[in-house]
């Protein structure tokens, strides 16, 4: 186990160095170093045999479950991230949220009844569905998207984050949300929506839509569609920019938005990230 440590800690420094001399040699940009060297530190941590070990469980469990098509299996997974956590922010959550090699282990033990649900969010149940569409061989990316009510007092309760899945059926991109456990669809033509088609289309022809039915007065998410005026694929975190998506007929993109004791627009928010925008 010692021996186990002491190769993550080695790959963890190497990686943040080379991560971290990247990005200063392109931007000198301490955000973006910043989240270089803390995703290169997660890659490590998730090398921990109990993490490994789980996601082996967890895709052996995917595996033996029949499927109608690719979205059904997402939403199987989906689902089973969601029922297998509680969205709670206290003390205990921010003690493992942003660790996804202490996660896994924790949903599939409770999977197995041996422990209470762990306490997630949206950005940790993200990651976690993630980490097992990665295992599985599914391609995927995370998105964040701003609630543009000005009421909220700080960017981050202002913010929701979910997953983006590639269908290799369909050869497109569908929204799968593990904290909210829903997905999207057009309402005409039922068919899955993306976040570009969610921020630039007519959210009126959207509907959220799970298990339980669709329509966001049904499912009481009402408020939810002010998220899609703004969004943010975290690209930054594997290496790329981050990619932003603002319709500027709903949005001004110099709006700014409060983030603890300061105030920040769009644009320092893409280069926090290493972004860039489209519009």
């Amino acid at each position: 186990m010692l021996k186990h440590f002491r190769s993550v800690f080695v790959v963890a420094v190497v990686g943040a160095l080379l991560a971290g001399a990247t990005a200063v040699c392109t931007l000198w940009s301490w955000h973006v170093v910043k989240s270089k060297i803390s995703h290169s530190k997660q890659k490590a941590m998730e090398l921990h045999p109990d993490h490994t070990r789980a996601l082996d469980e967890i895709a052996s469990y995917v595996g033996g479950q029949t499927f109608r098509d690719e979205t059904d299996r997402w939403v199987f997974v989906r689902t089973w991230v969601n029922k297998n956590s509680v969205h709670v922010m206290d003390d205990e959550h921010y003690n493992y949220a942003s660790k996804t090699h202490k996660l896994i282990p924790m949903l599939w033990e409770r999977h197995l009844g041996k422990r209470k649900e762990p306490h997630l969010a949206c950005g940790s149940r993200a990651y976690s569905m993630k980490a097992i569409l990665d295992r599985i061989g599914i391609p995927s990316r995370i998105v964040d998207v701003l609630r543009t009510d000005l009421s909220q007092t700080t960017l981050e309760r202002s913010s929701h984050t979910f997953v983006e899945a590639w269908n290799r059926e369909t050869e497109a991109w569908e929204i799968q949300d593990p904290d909210l456990n829903v997905a999207y669809r057009h309402v005409g033509s039922g068919n899955r929506l993306f976040v570009y088609e969610m921020v630039m289309g007519n959210v009126e022809e959207a509907e959220p839509v799970n298990e339980r039915g669709a329509g966001w007065l049904r499912l009481n998410m009402f408020p939810n569609r002010q998220l899609f005026r703004f969004a943010v694929y975290r690209l930054s975190y594997v290496g790329e920019r981050s990619v932003a998506i603002v319709n500027s007929k709903r949005l001004d993109s110099g709006m700014k938005f409060k983030n603890g004791r300061e105030t920040v627009d769009v644009y320092e928010l893409l280069r926090r990230s290493d972004g860039h925008l489209l519009s």
